[in-house]
């Protein structure tokens, strides 16, 4: 239930479960935390939340992703400045051995080719 309102930005629930005690590096069976799933979903309040309630700025997840490559997927560079300016690792390698930097430059060339794809497609406009 925590995870699940993590990724809804439910903060009320949220708050109530760290005020009672809750752990707030919970993980769900793939090892993904609270504060990944607010990474990739880009809910900015939560991550402060969360830090600020004592979540691993570097918890792993299966893959060995940290919240710092799910900010990347999710294009969330809001996001990507708290983690980092919490110290989080900007080099970590996930299992496949790619780092977040190579994650955001393989994103942003997956975005730049989809456009070029499109660019002068008749149902595309100027």
């Amino acid at each position: 239930m925590f995870l699940k309102a993590a990724a809804e930005n439910q903060e009320a629930l949220i708050d109530k479960y760290l005020t009672d005690g809750g752990d707030p590096s919970a993980h769900d069976k793939l090892h993904r935390t609270a504060l990944h799933w607010a990474c990739l979903k880009g809910h900015g309040q939560l991550v402060n939340r969360l830090l600020e309630a004592g979540a691993s700025v570097d918890a792993r997840d299966l893959l060995d992703r940290t919240p710092v490559f799910w900010a990347c997927r999710g294009g969330h560079l809001d996001i990507l400045k708290q983690l980092l300016n919490q110290g989080a690792q900007v080099n970590a390698r996930d299992k496949a051995s790619v780092t977040p930097v190579q994650l955001a430059r393989d994103w942003q060339r997956g975005i730049r080719e989809a456009l070029q794809a499109h660019a002068g497609h008749p149902r595309t406009r100027s």
